[in-house]
């Protein structure tokens, strides 16, 4: 099996809890005791969870690349290699999108508009640091 095959093959069934969560908000029907809002939330968070997971995996697949010393820091910076302190404050930034997904999942549904407002700015966020990551590592 092709591994591109697989990864859009999983992309797709990745979809398939946000439409089915659309559709159950036009059927009305409370299954499981869960509503539509809390199955699209709380799949929101764990994909959002996922994607600032993913950018702590490449920091540190990333920090070989680190310079150790101060004459590896202009080697190695005019080599086009990110910056160590923008590393670390991108993880701790993954690590924040993280602790806040859990804060959405235990509110209650009557913040929704809220949850779904942080959520979207979270997927936003992490977009642009996924961009910019992606450019300093000059992919």
């Amino acid at each position: 099996m092709k591994l591109n095959f697989v990864i859009i093959a999983l992309g797709i069934l990745g979809l398939l809890p946000f439409f089915f969560s659309v559709y159950w908000v036009i059927d009305k029907q409370i299954i499981f005791g869960l509503t539509p809002f809390k199955v699209f939330s709380t799949y929101s968070s764990v994909i959002l969870t996922f994607l600032a997971g993913s950018l702590w995996a490449d920091i540190i697949v990333s920090r070989e690349n680190f310079p150790l010393t101060p004459n590896q820091i202009t080697v190695k910076s005019s080599a086009g290699m990110p910056n160590e302190n923008i590393a670390i404050a991108f993880a701790f930034f993954s690590n924040i999108i993280a602790l806040v997904c859990w804060v959405l999942l235990i509110l209650p549904e009557e913040f929704y508009v809220i949850s779904l407002t942080a959520q979207l700015f979270g997927f936003v966020i992490v977009l642009w640091v996924e961009a910019g990551w992606g450019l300093m590592q000059k992919k």
